[in-house]
């Protein structure tokens, strides 16, 4: 699970999911995140359709890339050079260079306050 640091959990009763909300225009949201997943922290890219609003309630489905640091325990560097710490052949530099990348998809719920702040919370 995905907790943004920008998002705080709101409980929303089942029964509003099914109010009577009316369908999202055709309105494309982006978004920049301190995003944490499955124990490291990164930055994420995401873009979104809201697919249910009523007011400031809204449910958006979503996709997007999570950037983070990567620990490689099974590679080494040596000389510039990175190898595999179990058959110590040589592999590509990307294994060496902490970095991680994942895609994903999410389902954001969010309640925005009237010209204020958003309170949301996403399930990838």
């Amino acid at each position: 699970m995905k907790i943004r640091l920008a998002a705080l959990a709101a409980v929303v009763a089942p029964a509003a999911l099914f109010a009577a909300a009316t369908p999202a225009a055709a309105k494309v949201t982006a978004e920049a995140n301190v995003a944490r997943a499955e124990g490291d922290w990164g930055g994420e890219l995401a873009i979104g359709v809201p697919v249910i609003q009523d007011g400031g309630f809204s449910i958006t489905p979503g996709a997007g890339v999570f950037f983070h640091h990567r620990d490689h325990p099974g590679y080494f560097t040596d000389d510039s050079q990175c190898f595999n710490r179990s058959s110590g052949a040589q592999v590509s530099d990307g294994k060496c260079d902490n970095s991680g990348t994942r895609f994903f998809g999410k389902v954001e719920a969010m309640y925005r306050l009237p010209m204020s702040l958003g309170l949301g919370v996403a399930r990838g």
